[in-house]
């Protein structure tokens, strides 16, 4: 239903609905009140008189009326209008979420989604479901801030669908950082600790993967293969094969080499695909990415 603006309104709409105040006592004692703004209006609408034209002034409008007073009323005692400050605030209001806070030595932010961790927990622990695959990635930066977050495969269903369940915003891309990441995420996670069917893949950044190490030392991990082929290609512009066409031979070769079903078939390849390369493109060393050799060792 649509409501039409009110006798005050600057609409050029020409059906209008006269203006009817809020008294003022109820916005006080929407103040004193405790709870969710919807528990709030559900109670004071079913409080509120019998009579049409006093519920109109002694009952709230509607919900949003009775949220922008809770909010107007929690900004009146804030001490800071700062970020960092707003943050705290949203820790203490959105409890399930938000679960760690640090300031100092650099800024750290992290907090998960239960629902999400909770079902990892369980599809990781069937034996009927195929190998659960993590992604730790530091992808986005916000404003002055990185994202980092955890991302599962959804393996009940056949398109295996990646869901983001945990996340840390950080103010600089340090070991210091990632291990209170990998340190929560041991806490949420305690199945990590022996696995059987979970491993890590990462983008082979140092400071992800020292601190991957100390905390999950049994939890085999890989580098993405994205970020592998975007590492040949900005090594092959750095030998002066920036075209994208030139490129296309060894990222093929590359492809070619990761999808080897043993390290023999590797070598074989390696030996055969070299031939052709450019003699300054041999690579001093390409690791041999298969799910039986684990590629931080």
């Amino acid at each position: 239903m649509t409501q039409f603006p009110h006798g005050n309104s600057k609409s050029k709409a020409k059906l209008t609905t006269p203006y009817v105040r809020t008294n003022p006592d109820l916005f006080n004692e929407i103040r004193e009140k405790d709870g969710a703004p919807s528990t709030i209006f559900r109670k004071l609408i079913t409080e509120g008189p019998t009579d049409l034209i006093r519920h109109l002034v002694d009952a709230p409008r509607d919900m949003e009326q009775v949220s922008n007073i809770k909010k107007n009323q929690r900004r009146s005692y804030r001490s800071s209008h700062d970020a960092f400050y707003s943050t705290i605030d949203l820790k203490a209001e959105v409890k399930e979420f938000i679960t760690y806070y640090r300031l100092f030595p650099n800024v750290v932010v992290f907090g998960y989604l239960e629902a999400l961790v909770t079902k990892l927990r369980a599809i990781s622990e069937r034996k009927d479901l195929p190998n659960q695959i993590l992604t730790v990635d530091t992808t986005y930066k916000l404003g002055d801030f990185y994202c980092t977050f955890l991302v599962f495969m959804e393996t009940e269903f056949e398109e295996n669908p990646l869901i983001p369940a945990i996340y840390m915003l950080h103010e600089r891309k340090l070991q210091d950082c990632h291990d209170v990441f990998f340190r929560e995420v041991a806490k949420l996670i305690p199945e990590l600790k022996n696995p059987q069917k979970i491993f890590f893949v990462t983008d082979d950044e140092t400071a992800i993967v020292n601190a991957l190490k100390e905390h999950f030392p049994n939890v085999d991990a890989y580098r993405c293969w994205n970020h592998v082929i975007s590492n040949c290609r900005r090594n092959l512009a750095s030998i002066n094969i920036g075209k994208r066409k030139q490129q296309e031979k060894y990222v093929d070769n590359i492809y070619s080499l990761i999808r080897a079903s043993s390290k023999e078939e590797y070598t074989e390849l390696l030996l055969s695909m070299s031939v052709t390369w450019d003699k300054v493109s041999y690579p001093k060393k390409i690791e041999f990415v298969h799910k039986h050799y684990h590629l931080y060792n």
